[in-house]
């Protein structure tokens, strides 16, 4: 009931908008827009004309390598003051681009921002644009073509006044200012080197047919989309699930994420003053930028996703495993491109797993126990297993692998996937557990092995390929019950 409820009150603030007589506006320099413009009766219902590139409140904020902390603002349309800047023409630039509700100071862009310039010597600008950004949604969508195009217009000058190429530029935008980069980009005609589209916003967005209404793979010469909140609106999902980019990750299924089971209030303003409490999804929504800040400098894995039909069968161990050709990509802010075949990858889904808190990305793996027939064991067996990676150390992880009792089967293998902190390359051995279900005759557990294939590995490693390790368990006649029973390894295929 309560997010029924809830969504009425996200669709009232979705429809909400300003009166007006006009059906079409032209803003100099800027273009013609209309109210037939990316109309749509189901995605699109409400068209509403752009406000002024004046009542953005656009602000450009420059920052490099000389001052990380201290910015100098451009003007996006009069170079007059751009000698006096410290833009390096050498370098990279990166401009990153907040969402509906946002402006320039929420604490996500400034943490992208040193974490990139801490990474290398880059350019990063800054953009806000909090008058066109607040409440009625509709009216910040209508917007979003107006600031994209500023966004092309600012580039078009950086690359007049300093000699600096498209292949230097690289936008990166969250939830509209995903779809804001897009439009900057096609202010461009595609030809920037990279967009990373960190949840583009899915209301008003997602069903639409007319690739210039969002981002779109030929925004760019590359573009990527990182997918975390693609659950229907009505769920209160503010991503799309559909793909858009070169490539399009889904991390942990793209809809909901570890650890934002308990979303926190937001007070959102609905008309006249008065404000509404609601659970909104902001949590798996900014984890997109949550995880793209990660994956400048991953301290523990590489953030591999792989390429599958769906989060299931990834879960299920029913992907290709192995990081070669277009099969999987590792997330990478630093770099202008990934190397992958683009007419394989685009409209395809990557998928990958992480963990709940900081340090997202930790080591993927895929767990495979397989049970051997057992003619005196209770069939089927219901019971709950638990693990031990040991490290050569003897530092030792303990987790579930099956969270609740469950059916095992004989002669069945059972794929599991899994985010631990153990180092696959320092895996040494493997303890198992099992506990008594619901039988009550006193039985055995025989597995035949336990399969380990590291997905992911040290943020420093040169290694990409999976690792598979066999695990054997060290007794005969099954594993007693609530007993800790040690597997050696048996062997390695790389």
């Amino acid at each position: 009931m309560f997010k029924i409820h809830t969504a009425f009150i996200l669709l009232a603030i979705l429809i909400l908008g300003c009166d007006s007589n006009l059906t079409t506006v032209t803003y100099p320099g800027i273009g013609t827009f209309s109210l037939t413009d990316f109309y749509h009766p189901i995605y699109r219902p409400i068209v509403l004309l752009p406000n002024s590139p004046e009542d953005m409140n656009a602000t450009f904020c420059l920052y490099t390598p000389n001052n990380v902390d201290d910015f100098d603002e451009l003007d996006w349309n009069n170079t007059d003051h751009y000698e006096s800047t410290r833009f390096d023409a050498n370098l990279d630039t990166k401009i990153i681009i907040h969402g509906w509700r946002g402006d320039s100071q929420e604490a996500w862009l400034s943490k992208l921002k040193d974490t990139l310039l801490k990474a290398k010597d880059l350019n990063v600008i800054i953009v806000g644009w909090p008058g066109g950004a607040k409440t009625p949604y509709t009216q910040a969508v209508s917007n979003t073509r107006v600031i994209g195009i500023m966004m092309g217009i600012l580039i078009e000058n950086l690359m007049k006044e300093f000699n600096v190429s498209l292949n230097s530029f690289h936008l990166i935008g969250h939830s509209l200012g995903g779809h804001i980069v897009g439009y900057a980009g096609k202010h461009l005609n595609g030809s920037i080197a990279r967009i990373t589209g960190l949840d583009p916003a899915g209301p008003f967005y997602k069903g639409l047919n007319e690739t210039e209404a969002r981002l779109w793979h030929t925004d760019a010469k590359f573009v990527e989309v990182i997918h975390t909140d693609a659950q229907p609106i009505i769920q209160l999902g503010l991503g799309m699930f559909e793909t858009c980019g070169h490539v399009d990750i889904y991390p942990n299924g793209g809809q909901e994420q570890p650890g934002c089971e308990e979303q926190a209030e937001d007070e959102v303003p609905i008309e006249g003053g008065i404000y509404e409490k609601y659970k909104f999804s902001s949590c798996n929504h900014g984890r997109s930028h949550d995880l793209f800040i990660d994956s400048v400098s991953p301290t523990i894995s590489k953030p591999v996703s792989y390429l599958c039909e769906s989060y299931d069968s990834f879960q299920n161990g029913e992907c290709k495993s192995r990081c070669d050709g277009s099969e999987c990509v590792i997330i990478n802010p630093l770099v202008h491109s990934y190397p992958v075949n683009q007419s394989y990858t685009q409209g395809k889904r990557f998928f990958m797993a992480t963990a709940a808190e900081e340090n997202y990305f930790r080591y993927q793996y895929r767990i495979d126990l397989k049970m051997i027939k057992n003619d005196i064991s209770i069939k089927p067996l219901l019971t709950q297993v638990e693990l031990r990676f040991i490290n050569q150390d003897g530092v030792d992880e303990q987790f579930f692998f099956s969270k609740k009792s469950e059916v095992f089967e004989d002669e069945t293998e059972y794929p599991r996937l899994f985010v631990l902190n153990t180092d696959p390359e320092q895996l040494s051995k493997i303890e198992i557990k099992w506990t008594l279900g619901l039988n009550i005759i006193p039985t055995k557990m025989n597995i035949e092995y336990i399969k380990v294939t590291a997905l992911s590995f040290q943020s420093n490693s040169t290694n990409v390929e999976p690792i598979t390790m066999m695990f054997i368990p060290n007794i005969d006649g099954g594993i007693p019950n609530d007993e800790w029973i040690s597997c050696e390894r048996n062997q390695i295929n790389q």
